[in-house]
């Protein structure tokens, strides 16, 4: 146990904190000054596996929102810091928490704050611009002789269309807009979304096989995820035959979710549905017998040499040394990919995950290579998590929520008022986080998604540097924002010039790098 209650109040009190309230059984609330945010940082870096979850700024009442993750904390977990705002200027926190940058960043875009910075700063201000600086992602690296010296990120305002179309609509319509606004992980974020929901609703608590098969969807998407992402990276290094198994396999793997969806058993529908489901007994059956067939597809496919050629090609591929990594917060299979046995699944220790066999996969080999393995051997994880709640989920439960009438119009009261709530998904690429504040008529007046990926920037830019130019394609593809990556912006220091490159482009170079390397 990291700390008693007694003991905790003791040390907040030393800081100077003196409002300090249980919300529930796994959150504390801590109402504080801004000069009392750096010391509070540095008390809950002591535990390991902390990690900043948010930091959101409320308009309507002008109050900054910190929210960390401290497991072991007591009985409880994540600890929410509120701080009314009274100034411009804020000390980062980044010197404690790296990742917390990219989250300053986010608050700066919604308000007129500044984060002075007391670290090295990955984010590059106004060196870019952009007419719609939505989902605008650019990185900035600078080499000598074709070896990266140092790496930086550009954000612009990061799904901040998603998040203003949270607060324009009715609250129960999101889990569903949310399935086609996001490409990446949809039912993660919808899932999120809910869970953050649940907290500040009218609504029911889900039912025990509801929660089941909130699972059982999670691990789906879980699965088809890792299959594309490690395909992606077979094509990138010239392994297509690689590619087109693992397509073939998570193809087939959509089928069958058709299947459910034919029932009635949609995703969107696991999530709001005042309805009954129904699994019956001869879709059970089959989805035992599809799953057994799936765990043997999925051994071969990472027994295969096509396999064990991607491996070869990536390793010793960005290595980090054990002192940088645990100075970062990396998240979800980077994090395990690098010595840290972090997952979301296991930290939270209920929402149906409490009665599975979860099996962490940790790789030591700090390299691209590893990474690949971890996704791999999750991959063949969650299909054991499947069969085994294939086992457990009832045949027929009631519906999850029971929506009032009032929820379309959104009549002031339809949530609680003033009060600020978080889900949180161990999504395919790591801890994933939306953050809701209802304002005093009782509606969402801001919402803050943080992704896998956001966390995974710093580490993602200290892992190029002292590789090759040619590798940095290689290095956005093992994020899950890969695919928003516009520019990438390379100065040569030696030659005093910069060149700009599509992600098309650099990845078009890095390919032919691999192929001349498969050759030899």
């Amino acid at each position: 146990m990291f700390m008693e209650e007694s003991n905790f109040i003791e040390v907040m009190n030393s800081i100077g904190v003196k409002d300090i309230q249980g919300e529930n059984d796994d959150t504390w609330v801590i109402h504080t000054e801004p000069e009392k945010l750096y010391y509070l940082a540095k008390f809950f870096r002591q535990k390991p596996g902390s990690r900043i979850l948010d930091i959101t700024y409320g308009k309507f009442d002008s109050i900054l929102y910190y929210v960390f993750l401290v497991p072991g904390l007591e009985n409880r977990k994540t600890v929410k810091v509120v701080i009314p705002v009274n100034r411009i200027m804020f000390r980062s926190i980044n010197s404690v928490y790296p990742s917390s940058e990219i989250l300053e960043r986010k608050a700066e875009f919604a308000s007129d704050l500044r984060f002075k910075k007391v670290a090295h700063s990955y984010v590059v201000t106004n060196d870019i611009e952009e007419k719609d600086g939505s989902n605008f992602f650019a990185f900035w690296l600078i080499a000598n002789e074709g070896i990266v010296e140092d790496a930086r990120v550009y954000l612009g305002s990061v799904y901040y269309k998603i998040e203003a179309r949270i607060r324009r609509y009715g609250w129960a319509e999101i889990p569903h807009r949310l399935g086609s606004m996001i490409t990446l992980c949809p039912f993660s974020h919808q899932l999120a979304y809910t869970k953050a929901l649940e907290k500040i609703a009218p609504l029911r608590e889900p039912s025990e096989g509801m929660t089941l098969f909130r699972v059982f969807f999670l691990e789906l998407e879980r699965i088809a995820r890792h299959l594309l992402w490690i395909g992606m990276i077979a094509d990138f290094v010239g392994i297509p035959e690689f590619l087109k198994k693992a397509f073939n396999v998570r193809n087939e793997l959509s089928l069958k979710v058709s299947d459910l969806n034919r029932l009635g058993l949609s995703k969107s529908r696991s999530l709001f549905s005042p309805s009954m489901f129904d699994l019956p007994k001869k879709m059970r059956i089959k989805l035992t017998q599809y799953m057994e067939e799936l765990e043997t597809k999925i051994h071969e496919l990472f027994e295969d040499p096509s396999y064990q050629q991607v491996i070869q090609l990536v390793e010793e591929i960005g290595k980090l040394e054990r002192e940088k990594i645990d100075s970062f917060d990396p998240v979800g299979p980077i994090a395990r990919a690098l010595g840290q046995k972090m997952d979301m699944r296991q930290i939270l220790e209920h929402e149906g995950y409490d009665k599975l066999p979860i099996r962490i996969a940790v790789s030591n080999e700090n390299d691209v290579a590893g990474l690949v393995k971890v996704r791999a051997k999750e991959t063949e994880n969650s299909v054991l998590l499947l069969q085994a709640l294939l086992e457990i989920i009832p045949s027929q439960f009631p519906g999850n929520f029971e929506i009032p009438s009032n929820y379309e119009s959104e009549e002031p009261g339809s949530l609680e008022r003033s009060r600020q709530s978080l889900g949180i998904v161990e999504a395919p690429g790591g801890l994933l986080t939306y953050h809701l504040i209802t304002d005093p008529n009782g509606r969402i007046s801001m919402a803050n998604i943080v992704t896998p990926s956001m966390r995974n920037f710093p580490v993602l830019l200290e892992r190029m540097k002292g590789e090759e130019i040619s590798h940095a394609a290689l290095f956005l593809r093992t994020i899950e924002m890969s695919d928003l990556v516009k520019t990438v912006f390379i100065y040569d220091s030696s030659r005093e010039k910069t060149v700009s490159y599509s992600m098309n482009e650099l990845t078009e170079q890095g390919k032919k790098i691999f192929e001349r390397r498969r050759k030899k």
